[in-house]
């Protein structure tokens, strides 16, 4: 026990000094001076994570109160459910198909290969793994049970209601706390029994797979066949119970204590049943699984996404593929074409995740209540806007010698590479359109006409603004920065024109649509060649 907790307490507190020297303390300094700062550096972290907590808090209640179908708290309780739900069925996944113990190579040498009991090992490595899956719960606990008072009160908040606030938030806390450690540890316990000896459960994958397609499609279903759901209500019921009662009790619709013995049971039936299911763990097989994964989570820890992105395409691409066919078109469509296969192989949960959250963005300014929040979400789809459009052209610049060595002119290979994420952000913007812009009437044809032009603007823009910090030693060395403030200002300059434009002659609608629309032609002309001359002149 000693041995394996000394190796594994050093990686937790190396982790930690990560965190710590992202504020600017150095662990290993113990003068005065360092002191002093470190307990500055807590009361303005401190003061941060309550105006964080504040801000969710009242952006949270607004949400509940809107919703408007039944009681506050069942809302909470829904969605608490729902996102543990959701989360449990995406690990379980996770841990069907791969090892989730990660083990560097060192460990691979110290732990693995020596007779320590195996079910110790589990126990620590879950410990140290633990907490970075488990602060989201926390904060969403935190957040919900504030949300709860301040949806109570209303605007009648005076400063002898604090304990309030964190009565019920530390309520809703002491249950996510429970629940996310016995979920989590049952997750593992499964992947302690899928390496078990040497065997292999292939069929594992398979079959959590076929369960979710079966249970989306029973819920497909029932849709069209109410009765189903009458039939059904009961089995889904006493399925969930276990999660639903004791989050129900986490908002105050049950007792707390029942609430509380019901998460505590839960979470010691999964510490229990990792312990038992981890005793004829393979460490060796965990390892070969896991090296990898654990010098990519190092290498994203410190800020190589680069380096991350391209070992992940190398992994997916794999060895004895058959040969990709190419486009009979030469020319530039190469550079499209060659962004679709990319894709293709670099397609996962993240990739779509991040698109999903650009649509939300582009949804969230459409329907957000006043003027402030949609300039801020606007703000944020600035960003976003521009971290999407350029990923391709950096991607590409790693490789500076060979795409410097294409037979393509500046101009034309922007739009190569920019043409593949612009027609993706073209097609965010119309889905949100679609989706959220009931409130815009008349107005959502001329919105649908100026989103190409106006996220041609933007991304070359951002474009430039990658290029503009380029230089060749950087990117002979495959560092590629990123965009910076000069996109988000270019972009709102570039877009406060055909704004004011449309707003200005919003009597004459689609005169005002006309003429915004050949603005920002005119505009993304400009940019393109500026963003081309750029690229000409990197040095």
């Amino acid at each position: 026990m000693k041995p394996v907790w000394m190796v594994r307490s050093r990686q937790i507190a190396q982790k930690l000094s990560f965190w710590l020297t992202l504020i600017g303390y150095d662990p290993h300094d113990h003068s005065l001076r360092h002191r002093i700062y470190l307990i500055y550096a807590s009361v303005f972290m401190s003061i941060w994570a309550f105006a964080m907590l504040s801000l969710a808090t009242g952006g949270t209640a607004t949400m509940l109160t809107a919703l408007g179908t039944g009681s506050v708290n069942q809302i909470a309780a829904q969605i608490s459910l729902l996102i543990f739900v959701i989360w449990f069925i995406y690990q379980l996944w996770q841990v069907s198909r791969r090892s989730p113990f990660i083990f560097s190579e060192e460990d691979a040498y110290l732990i693995c290969r020596t007779p320590v009991k195996r079910n110790i090992v589990a126990l620590n490595w879950f410990l140290g793994d633990w907490f970075s899956q488990a602060w989201p719960f926390w904060a969403i606990g935190m957040v919900f049970g504030s949300a709860l008072v301040e949806s109570q009160l209303g605007e009648k908040i005076s400063s002898s209601d604090v304990f309030q606030y964190v009565i019920s938030g530390f309520r809703a806390l002491s249950v996510f706390f429970l629940l996310q450690v016995g979920l989590l540890a049952l997750l593992w316990a499964l992947g302690a029994l899928r390496l078990q000896g040497n065997r292999e459960w292939r069929w594992l994958p398979r079959l959590v797979l076929i369960g979710f397609l079966l249970t989306m499609g029973f819920l497909v279903c029932s849709i069209k066949v109410p009765e189903l759901i009458k039939l059904s209500a009961s089995v889904w019921q006493a399925l969930f119970w276990p999660l639903h009662y004791p989050l129900q009790a986490a908002f105050s619709l049950h007792p707390w204590i029942n609430g509380m013995l019901v998460a505590l049971g839960i979470a010691i039936v999964g510490l229990v049943a990792l312990a038992i299911a981890s005793k004829d763990l393979n460490l060796s097989r965990a390892a070969q699984e896991s090296t990898q994964r654990e010098k990519l989570q190092t290498a994203q820890r410190y800020g190589m996404v680069d380096l991350v992105r391209e070992i992940k395409q190398r992994n997916r691409l794999g060895i004895g593929r058959d040969p990709t066919r190419l486009p009979a078109r030469p020319g530039l469509w190469v550079l499209p074409w060659k962004d679709i296969l990319q894709s293709r192989y670099e397609i996962g949960l993240g990739q779509i995740w991040n698109w999903l959250g650009l649509l939300a963005i582009c949804i969230g300014v459409l329907l957000s209540p006043d003027f402030a929040s949609r300039i801020l979400i606007f703000f944020f789809w600035l960003i976003a806007m521009g971290q999407h459009t350029t990923s391709r052209l950096r991607a590409d610049l790693t490789n500076w010698w060979l795409l410097r060595s294409m037979p393509f002119h500046a101009k034309r290979l922007l739009l190569g590479e920019l043409a593949i994420p612009w027609s993706l952000t073209v097609a965010m913007g119309w889905l949100a359109i679609i989706l959220g812009g009931e409130g815009l009437g008349t107005s959502r044809l001329s919105m649908i006409l100026l989103i190409p032009p106006v996220c041609l603007i933007l991304s070359l823009i951002s474009a430039y603004d990658v290029l503009r910090q380029s230089n060749t030693g950087m990117l002979l060395n495959g560092n590629v920065p990123g965009i910076s403030w000069l996109a988000i200002l270019g972009g709102m300059l570039c877009l406060a024109l055909p704004a004011g434009i449309t707003w200005l002659l919003s009597q004459f609608r689609w005169i005002g649509t006309s003429l915004a629309f050949a603005t920002s032609l005119v505009l993304a002309y400009g940019a393109w060649r500026i963003a081309a001359t750029k690229y000409r002149s990197i040095s």
